[in-house]
């Protein structure tokens, strides 16, 4: 067996996985966005992509400072369903999905925009924790899936082994890990075709990616205020 190359520095993983990272939520249509809402109903915005201006016409650092001003932009006839299903996912912790118009002062015009979120309780995000939540939630679910791969491939499963590859692929795509994601890519293709011939070196060249992958995210993860 081939020996496997050595991982990349760490601190030009890191950089890189950061710059990935931007460039994925920079690429992405619409506003890139995380709401938080006190128990006294006071809102901010920690994260906001530079999709805000071209959604809203207002830049970033102007929702920052007035968070306010996204309820003003809501048309007044239109408020009434956005506070009630903003509520009910508070409430009930289920999807939020609003549809409704804002008036973009920037272009003397109305739009139609279709808001989504998923909410969680959560005790004092920042802006750089919106990262860390995708890194975390990677990291608590890529071992068991990691481990789905081997034993259901022992197991001659192919349609869990699809599942499993599809979900690391993506979910490493998300964080900009290509080559972790092209191998797990590899993998579904073959899971898919009932083609495992070779899979098994795959799934150990995987494990073998997610090592140093592990150890970068942590380390970013860490960077992030607690």
């Amino acid at each position: 067996m081939s020996s496997l190359p050595a991982p990349p520095d760490l601190a030009t993983e890191l950089a890189q996985m950061r710059a990935r990272f931007d460039a994925i939520v920079s690429n992405t249509p619409g506003l890139v966005y995380q709401f938080e809402r006190q128990a006294d109903g006071a809102v901010s915005f920690p994260y906001l992509s530079d999709g805000c201006q071209a959604l809203l016409g207002l830049t970033p650092a102007a929702l920052h400072a007035a968070p306010g001003r996204f309820l003003e932009l809501i048309l007044p006839e239109d408020r009434d369903s956005y506070q009630d299903a903003m509520q009910a996912s508070a409430s009930a912790l289920w999807s939020w999905n609003w549809e409704g118009r804002i008036w973009v002062d920037a272009w003397k015009d109305v739009k139609w925009i279709n808001l989504r979120a998923t909410p969680r309780r959560i005790d004092g995000v920042g802006g750089d924790e919106f990262l860390s939540e995708v890194i975390d939630a990677f990291l608590g679910d890529a071992p068991a899936l990691i481990a789905t791969l081997r034993r259901s491939l022992e197991e001659q499963s192919n349609e869990e082994l699809r599942r499993a590859a599809h979900t690391l692929k993506s979910n490493g795509a998300t964080l900009g890990a290509a080559a972790f994601a092209e191998l797990c890519r590899d993998l579904e293709q073959r899971a898919k075709a009932g083609e495992l011939d070779g899979a098994s070196e795959l799934v150990e060249r995987i494990e073998h990616e997610y090592a140093p992958l592990e150890g970068a995210l942590a380390a970013l993860r860490s960077e992030s205020p607690a």
